[in-house]
Protein backbone atom coordinates (compact mmCIF):
# COMPACT_ATOMS: atom_id res chain seq x y z
CA UNK A 1 0.00 0.00 0.00
CA UNK A 2 1.20 3.55 -0.74
CA UNK A 3 0.02 7.01 0.23
CA UNK A 4 0.01 10.40 -1.44
CA UNK A 5 -0.80 13.96 -0.43
CA UNK A 6 -2.42 16.54 -2.68
CA UNK A 7 -3.34 20.21 -2.43
CA UNK A 8 -6.70 21.41 -3.70
CA UNK A 9 -7.14 25.06 -4.61
CA UNK A 10 -10.28 26.88 -5.62
CA UNK A 11 -12.09 30.22 -5.43
CA UNK A 12 -13.52 29.50 -1.99
CA UNK A 13 -11.46 27.00 -0.01
CA UNK A 14 -8.24 25.00 -0.02
CA UNK A 15 -6.94 22.07 1.98
CA UNK A 16 -4.60 19.09 2.19
CA UNK A 17 -5.97 15.68 1.44
CA UNK A 18 -4.32 12.29 1.95
CA UNK A 19 -5.13 9.27 -0.23
CA UNK A 20 -4.21 5.65 0.56
CA UNK A 21 -4.18 3.12 -2.25
CA UNK A 22 -2.69 -0.19 -3.36
CA UNK A 23 0.81 0.22 -4.85
CA UNK A 24 -0.12 -1.25 -8.22
CA UNK A 25 -3.02 1.21 -8.63
CA UNK A 26 -1.36 4.34 -7.26
CA UNK A 27 -0.44 6.08 -10.51
CA UNK A 28 -3.77 5.23 -12.16
CA UNK A 29 -5.63 6.62 -9.19
CA UNK A 30 -3.54 9.81 -9.30
CA UNK A 31 -4.47 10.33 -12.95
CA UNK A 32 -8.15 9.80 -12.13
CA UNK A 33 -7.96 12.45 -9.42
CA UNK A 34 -6.52 14.99 -11.85
CA UNK A 35 -9.30 14.30 -14.37
CA UNK A 36 -12.03 14.30 -11.72
CA UNK A 37 -10.93 17.55 -10.09
CA UNK A 38 -10.53 19.21 -13.48
CA UNK A 39 -14.20 18.53 -14.20
CA UNK A 40 -15.33 19.81 -10.79
CA UNK A 41 -13.40 23.08 -11.08
CA UNK A 42 -10.62 22.27 -8.60
CA UNK A 43 -6.94 22.31 -9.43
CA UNK A 44 -4.33 20.03 -7.88
CA UNK A 45 -0.95 21.59 -7.23
CA UNK A 46 1.35 19.46 -9.41
CA UNK A 47 4.61 21.23 -8.47
CA UNK A 48 6.28 22.55 -5.33
CA UNK A 49 6.14 21.38 -1.70
CA UNK A 50 2.40 20.71 -1.84
CA UNK A 51 2.75 18.26 -4.71
CA UNK A 52 3.52 14.64 -3.96
CA UNK A 53 3.87 11.22 -5.56
CA UNK A 54 2.46 7.96 -4.26
CA UNK A 55 5.04 6.43 -1.91
CA UNK A 56 5.36 4.72 1.44
CA UNK A 57 6.22 8.00 3.18
CA UNK A 58 4.16 11.19 3.02
CA UNK A 59 3.79 14.36 5.08
CA UNK A 60 0.63 16.45 5.51
CA UNK A 61 -0.53 19.10 8.02
CA UNK A 62 2.61 18.62 10.11
CA UNK A 63 2.25 14.83 10.33
CA UNK A 64 4.35 12.12 8.71
CA UNK A 65 2.84 8.77 7.70
CA UNK A 66 5.29 5.90 7.28
CA UNK A 67 3.79 2.84 5.56
CA UNK A 68 7.07 0.95 5.13
CA UNK A 69 5.99 -1.60 7.75
CA UNK A 70 2.42 -2.14 6.53
CA UNK A 71 3.25 -5.58 5.18
CA UNK A 72 3.87 -6.56 8.81
CA UNK A 73 0.72 -4.80 10.01
CA UNK A 74 2.51 -1.67 11.28
CA UNK A 75 1.82 2.02 10.57
CA UNK A 76 4.07 4.72 12.03
CA UNK A 77 2.73 8.24 12.55
CA UNK A 78 4.93 11.09 13.78
CA UNK A 79 5.42 14.84 13.71
CA UNK A 80 7.42 16.16 10.78
CA UNK A 81 10.87 17.59 11.46
CA UNK A 82 9.58 20.92 10.14
CA UNK A 83 6.71 21.02 12.67
CA UNK A 84 9.06 20.16 15.54
CA UNK A 85 11.51 22.87 14.45
CA UNK A 86 8.78 25.50 14.07
CA UNK A 87 7.35 24.70 17.51
CA UNK A 88 10.75 24.93 19.21
CA UNK A 89 11.50 28.24 17.46
CA UNK A 90 8.13 29.61 18.57
CA UNK A 91 8.79 28.62 22.18
CA UNK A 92 12.26 30.18 21.99
CA UNK A 93 10.76 33.47 20.81
CA UNK A 94 8.18 33.56 23.61
CA UNK A 95 10.74 32.71 26.29
CA UNK A 96 13.16 35.34 24.93
CA UNK A 97 10.67 38.24 25.18
CA UNK A 98 9.06 36.80 28.33
CA UNK A 99 5.62 37.94 27.15
CA UNK A 100 2.67 36.38 25.35
CA UNK A 101 -0.43 38.19 24.15
CA UNK A 102 -3.79 36.43 24.39
CA UNK A 103 -4.15 35.64 20.67
CA UNK A 104 -0.66 34.13 20.44
CA UNK A 105 -1.23 32.23 23.69
CA UNK A 106 -4.39 30.63 22.27
CA UNK A 107 -2.51 29.69 19.10
CA UNK A 108 0.27 28.15 21.14
CA UNK A 109 -2.25 26.37 23.38
CA UNK A 110 -3.85 24.85 20.30
CA UNK A 111 -0.62 23.59 18.74
CA UNK A 112 1.25 22.22 21.75
CA UNK A 113 -1.23 19.51 22.87
CA UNK A 114 -0.82 17.70 19.57
CA UNK A 115 2.97 17.82 19.82
CA UNK A 116 2.81 16.73 23.44
CA UNK A 117 0.52 13.80 22.60
CA UNK A 118 3.47 11.94 21.08
CA UNK A 119 5.27 11.91 24.45
CA UNK A 120 4.39 9.65 27.38
CA UNK A 121 3.71 11.24 30.77
CA UNK A 122 1.66 13.94 32.49
CA UNK A 123 4.34 16.62 32.81
CA UNK A 124 3.26 18.21 29.54
CA UNK A 125 -0.34 18.44 30.76
CA UNK A 126 0.75 20.44 33.81
CA UNK A 127 2.69 22.83 31.58
CA UNK A 128 -0.28 23.25 29.23
CA UNK A 129 -2.52 24.06 32.19
CA UNK A 130 -0.20 26.95 33.07
CA UNK A 131 -0.63 28.36 29.56
CA UNK A 132 -4.41 28.14 29.94
CA UNK A 133 -4.21 29.99 33.27
CA UNK A 134 -2.17 32.71 31.57
CA UNK A 135 -4.80 33.15 28.84
CA UNK A 136 -7.79 33.43 31.16
CA UNK A 137 -6.27 35.32 34.08
CA UNK A 138 -8.25 38.50 34.81
CA UNK A 139 -7.07 41.17 34.35
CA UNK A 140 -4.93 39.80 31.53
CA UNK A 141 -1.20 40.54 31.59
CA UNK A 142 1.07 39.66 28.68
CA UNK A 143 4.13 39.32 30.91
CA UNK A 144 4.94 35.69 31.73
CA UNK A 145 5.00 34.42 35.30
CA UNK A 146 8.09 32.48 36.35
CA UNK A 147 6.03 29.27 36.51
CA UNK A 148 4.91 29.73 32.90
CA UNK A 149 8.46 30.42 31.71
CA UNK A 150 9.51 27.19 33.39
CA UNK A 151 6.58 25.34 31.80
CA UNK A 152 7.45 26.59 28.31
CA UNK A 153 11.08 25.56 28.82
CA UNK A 154 9.95 22.07 29.84
CA UNK A 155 7.70 21.80 26.79
CA UNK A 156 10.58 22.87 24.57
CA UNK A 157 12.66 20.03 26.01
CA UNK A 158 9.83 17.52 25.51
CA UNK A 159 8.83 18.25 21.91
CA UNK A 160 11.97 16.71 20.28
CA UNK A 161 11.53 13.56 22.42
CA UNK A 162 8.35 12.47 20.68
CA UNK A 163 8.75 9.12 18.96
CA UNK A 164 6.46 7.84 16.17
CA UNK A 165 3.18 6.30 17.24
CA UNK A 166 3.07 2.72 16.09
CA UNK A 167 -0.35 1.47 15.08
CA UNK A 168 -0.39 -2.31 14.83
CA UNK A 169 -3.00 -4.88 13.91
CA UNK A 170 -2.24 -6.44 17.28
CA UNK A 171 -3.80 -3.39 18.95
CA UNK A 172 -7.07 -5.31 18.94
CA UNK A 173 -5.61 -7.66 21.54
CA UNK A 174 -6.23 -6.58 25.16
CA UNK A 175 -3.32 -5.12 27.16
CA UNK A 176 -3.23 -4.17 30.83
CA UNK A 177 -1.26 -1.36 32.45
CA UNK A 178 -0.94 -1.32 36.24
CA UNK A 179 0.40 1.82 37.92
CA UNK A 180 1.08 2.86 41.49
CA UNK A 181 2.75 5.70 43.33
CA UNK A 182 3.81 6.71 46.83
CA UNK A 183 4.47 10.11 48.34
CA UNK A 184 6.09 11.39 51.51
CA UNK A 185 6.46 15.17 52.06
CA UNK A 186 9.90 14.63 53.59
CA UNK A 187 11.39 11.64 51.75
CA UNK A 188 9.99 12.10 48.23
CA UNK A 189 7.86 10.09 45.82
CA UNK A 190 7.99 6.76 44.03
CA UNK A 191 6.29 5.95 40.76
CA UNK A 192 6.06 2.68 38.88
CA UNK A 193 4.10 0.76 36.28
CA UNK A 194 3.95 -2.70 34.74
CA UNK A 195 2.36 -3.78 31.44
CA UNK A 196 0.79 -7.21 31.10
CA UNK A 197 -0.30 -8.94 27.90
CA UNK A 198 -3.78 -10.33 27.46
CA UNK A 199 -2.55 -13.86 28.18
CA UNK A 200 -1.01 -12.78 31.50
CA UNK A 201 2.64 -12.35 30.53
CA UNK A 202 4.48 -9.31 31.86
CA UNK A 203 6.75 -7.77 29.23
CA UNK A 204 7.67 -4.30 30.48
CA UNK A 205 7.95 -2.37 33.74
CA UNK A 206 9.66 0.64 35.30
CA UNK A 207 10.13 2.27 38.69
CA UNK A 208 11.56 5.69 39.54
CA UNK A 209 12.21 7.77 42.65
CA UNK A 210 11.82 11.56 42.83
CA UNK A 211 13.23 13.81 45.54
CA UNK A 212 11.00 16.44 47.15
CA UNK A 213 12.95 19.15 45.31
CA UNK A 214 11.95 17.55 41.99
CA UNK A 215 8.25 17.81 42.87
CA UNK A 216 8.04 21.59 43.30
CA UNK A 217 6.08 22.03 40.05
CA UNK A 218 3.43 19.58 41.27
CA UNK A 219 3.01 21.04 44.76
CA UNK A 220 1.94 24.55 43.76
CA UNK A 221 -1.15 26.20 45.16
CA UNK A 222 -0.58 24.97 48.70
CA UNK A 223 -1.03 21.30 47.87
CA UNK A 224 0.66 18.94 50.30
CA UNK A 225 0.16 15.75 48.33
CA UNK A 226 1.39 14.98 44.82
CA UNK A 227 -1.16 12.15 44.43
CA UNK A 228 -4.76 13.16 43.69
CA UNK A 229 -7.86 11.03 43.06
CA UNK A 230 -5.79 7.88 43.15
CA UNK A 231 -3.55 9.10 40.30
CA UNK A 232 0.02 10.42 40.62
CA UNK A 233 0.20 14.19 39.97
Amino acid sequence: MEVSKGWLTGPIDFDDFVVFFHTWLGQQHSSCLVIHDGHTGWDIDREGPKSDEFSRLVMAIGVQFDLSGCADGLLRVSLTEKRVKETIELLDQVIAVCALDKKSALTLRGRLPFCNSFIFGRLGKVALQNITKHVYTSPFRAELADTLVDSLARLKERVPLGTPRQLQCELLQPMFLFTDASFDPVEGAGLGAASISGDGHGFSWFGIWAEVSDLAAFLTGGRQNAIENGRPW
